[in-house]
């Protein structure tokens, strides 16, 4: 708005202010800040660069190491199940009664003076002896033949059931695992079943056999119910049938003899020709 200006300064007119004009200032750029601090404005965050794996995360490695992981998790999975059935095995299954065949003895029947034998009868051939009878060197033939870990073993020899499955495997299948007391258990309480649910309970008696009897006991109830051929159940009557003698009286090579037969006696009994000869001598 503009009026005359009446004070005597040249040009007469003079500007006057309104009111109700908006004035128009410069725009500080210092107000940009809501908090009205004077700091500076937040800067946008950053892009990773490259193949930067934000923090927190890490990258999902190769295949093949994930499937080796995955596959080994599955293994550790199965062998806890595997131990669980068998814990579970093992509280169900209870010792049973031994085979009374096993433990009869054969009956001699003598001439009335009581010294000429006249005939026996048996279910089975076997004189009972104690282990004080049998010569060391036997009872030492018999376990490096049958199972070396025997004294240090818990009825079972993990090493040996390692052993025989990986030489089965590369085509040996007459490699076995059974240790003295197995032999011993399958023997007196189970039967000849070839079967995973017989070597299951195999297993499982031996361990309770083995933490009840001591290892001389279970050496001579071996002994005395194995079948050594020629009709011979025992030590005693293998060396009747083998030598002509007592147990007592049996040598040293005449011990490794029958330590051998006892794997197999219908194929290393000398007796039956020289392929079974032969093999007896390699074994």
């Amino acid at each position: 708005m503009y009026r005359n200006d009446t004070s005597g300064r040249p040009g007469g007119v003079v500007a006057e202010r309104d009111p109700g004009a908006r004035e128009d200032r410069p725009v500080s750029h210092k107000h940009d800040n809501p908090a009205g601090t004077g700091a500076r404005p937040a800067r946008p965050a950053r892009k990773p660069k490259g193949n930067r794996i934000p923090q927190g995360k890490r990258p999902p490695g190769p295949v093949w190491r994930r499937v080796l992981v995955r596959f080994a998790q599955g293994l550790v999975g199965l062998l806890v199940l595997a131990l669980l059935a068998f814990f579970a095995a093992y509280m169900m299954i209870d010792i049973p009664d031994p085979n009374e065949d096993f433990q009869a003895e054969t009956s001699l029947v003598y001439y009335a003076d009581g010294r000429s034998e006249l005939g026996s009868f048996a279910v089975q051939n076997r004189q009972l002896v104690v282990l004080d009878q049998v010569p060391q060197h036997v009872q030492d033939a018999v376990i490096a033949a049958e199972d070396r870990s025997f004294y240090d073993n818990a009825g079972i020899d993990v090493k040996g059931i390692v052993r025989a499955a990986w030489n089965n495997a590369q085509g040996d299948p007459t490699q076995g695992a059974s240790t003295i007391t197995q032999q011993y258990v399958k023997v007196l309480y189970l039967s000849q079943e070839q079967s995973y649910t017989r070597k299951l309970r195999e297993a499982i008696l031996a361990i309770k056999v083995q933490r009840e009897l001591p290892k001389e006991e279970i050496l001579q109830g071996y002994l005395n119910t194995v079948y050594f051929g020629r009709g011979a159940y025992g030590v005693q009557t293998a060396a009747l049938a083998y030598f002509g003698k007592d147990i007592e009286a049996v040598t040293v090579r005449e011990a490794a003899l029958l330590a051998t037969v006892l794997n197999s006696p219908a194929t290393l009994d000398p007796r039956e020709g020289k392929a079974a000869r032969s093999e007896a001598q390699v074994r």
